[in-house]
C-alpha cells in the first residue's frame, strides 16, 4: 500500500474517527506497509481532511489535496480505466470545496495529465444559499433567493405558503445585503429550487430528498398514458460568467419560465419532467461544445446528481446521438461512495510520476 485516502464520509464524530483510524491500522499492519503519501479533500473543514493531515504527520509523509469534482471524475475514469485518455466530465452534485474556495457543484472539467489534472471549463450560474446548511435544510428558501434574484416574487406560487413570515421578511434583505448568503454553482442546489417552487418538497429530512421526488415526479408523468402535451419549453441558456470568465448556465431564465408556468396551473409533473429535459439540452450542448473545441470524443457524468438515472438517460442518449462515447458509473458509486476511488487514483499516478514508473 502505497498511499492511504481520507474518504469524505462522516468522520465527524469522535466514535467515528476512532473507528477510521483503527481500521487504517489494522489494514497498514496486515499489509506490512508504510504509506508514501495520504490523499485528502481540499475542504479544509472537513473531519476527514484534518484526520489525513494527523496521519500524514504521524507517519512522515505529503499530504496530496485532491479537488472534490476532479476526484469524482478521476473515480469514473478509473473504473473504465481510462485514466490515459483526455475525458471531458460532467460533474453535478450538491457541494464540493472549489478550487477558487467557492461553492461548486455544477462543472465541466477536462482530465488531463494521465488524470493528474482537472481543467474547469464551464460550470452552473450562480445559485444562492441562505444560511449554509439550514439553507439545504429548507429548499424553500433557496427557491425564494432565486426567485427574487430572476426578478420575480413568489405570490401565486407554493412558495407563499410554504414559506413562515420572518423567512418572507428576511430573504428579501438577506438577498439585497448579501448577508448570510453562500453563492454556489451547485445543480444540486438547482434540484432543491426546482422542487420547492413547484411544491413538491420545500423542506427536507434527509440528503437530496428534494431531488428525489423530484425525479419521481417527473419520471411519473413522462411514464403516464396520456402522451400530450410533452413537455413546456424552458431553457438555461449559456453566458459568460462575470466572476470566472467561463460559459456557465443561466438558472435565472429558467426560474422565470417556471414561476410563470405554475401561475399557470400548468401540471406540476409535466414542470418536472420539462426541467430534466430543458437541463440534459443545456448540459449536452455546452459539454458538446467544449469537447469539440479540443477534440475530446470522450464525455463522462458523475457526481451525486447523476444518481437520477432520468437525467443520465436524456445526457446520454443525446450526446451518444451526436457521435461521443459517454462514461458512466456501473460499478462504483456516482455519489460521493466513490470519491475514495478517485482520490486513490490520482494518488497513484502521482507517485508513478514521481518515480518515473508507468
Amino acid at each position: 500500500m502505497a498511499f492511504v485516502s481520507a474518504h469524505l464520509g462522516d468522520l465527524g464524530s469522535l466514535e467515528s474517527r476512532t473507528a477510521y483510524g483503527r481500521a487504517t491500522a489494522q489494514l497498514l499492519r496486515f499489509h506490512r506497509s508504510t504509506p508514501e503519501v495520504v490523499v485528502a479533500d481540499l475542504h479544509p473543514g472537513y473531519a476527514s481532511r484534518a484526520w489525513a493531515r494527523d496521519l500524514s504527520r504521524e507517519l512522515g509523509v505529503p499530504l496530496h489535496g485532491v479537488q472534490h469534482h476532479h476526484a469524482h471524475l478521476a473515480s469514473l475514469a478509473a473504473e473504465h480505466g481510462r485514466l490515459d485518455d483526455p475525458v471531458l466530465g460532467v460533474v453535478y452534485d450538491g457541494t464540493g470545496y472549489g478550487c477558487d474556495r467557492s461553492v461548486w457543484g455544477g462543472e465541466l472539467l477536462l482530465l488531463g495529465d494521465r488524470g493528474l489534472s482537472a481543467t474547469r471549463l464551464g460550470h452552473l450560474g450562480v445559485v444562492r444559499l441562505p444560511g449554509a446548511d439550514a439553507g439545504v435544510r429548507n429548499p424553500v428558501r433557496t427557491a425564494a433567493l432565486a426567485v427574487l434574484a430572476a426578478g420575480e416574487d413568489w405570490v401565486g406560487t407554493p412558495l407563499d405558503p410554504a414559506l413562515t413570515d420572518t423567512e418572507k421578511r428576511a430573504l428579501p434583505a438577506l438577498l439585497a445585503s448579501g448577508t448570510s448568503i453562500v453563492p454556489t454553482n451547485s445543480v444540486g442546489r438547482l434540484f432543491d429550487v426546482v422542487a420547492a417552487l413547484l411544491g413538491v418538497r420545500a423542506r427536507v429530512s434527509y440528503e437530496a430528498q428534494a431531488a428525489v421526488e423530484l425525479e419521481v415526479a417527473a419520471r411519473r408523468w413522462h411514464e403516464r398514458p396520456d402522451p400530450l402535451p410533452t413537455q413546456v419549453p424552458l431553457s438555461l441558456p449559456v453566458v459568460v460568467s462575470a466572476t470566472t470568465g467561463l460559459p456557465s448556465l443561466d438558472p435565472d431564465p429558467l426560474v422565470r419560465g417556471l414561476v410563470a408556468a405554475v401561475r399557470d396551473e400548468v401540471p406540476t409533473g409535466l414542470l418536472a419532467w420539462s426541467f430534466h429535459v430543458a437541463l440534459a439540452a443545456a448540459t449536452t450542448g455546452l459539454a458538446a461544445e467544449q469537447a469539440t473545441a479540443r477534440g475530446v470524443r470522450t464525455i463522462g457524468l458523475s457526481g451525486g446528481v447523476f444518481v437520477n438515472r432520468l437525467l443520465v438517460t436524456l445526457v446520454r442518449d443525446a450526446l451518444t446521438d451526436r457521435g461521443f462515447e459517454v462514461l458512466t458509473h456501473r460499478l462504483v458509486p456516482a455519489n460521493d461512495g466513490g470519491l475514495s476511488l478517485g482520490q486513490v487514483a490520482v494518488g497513484a499516478r502521482l507517485l508513478a510520476s514521481r518515480h518515473g514508473r508507468s
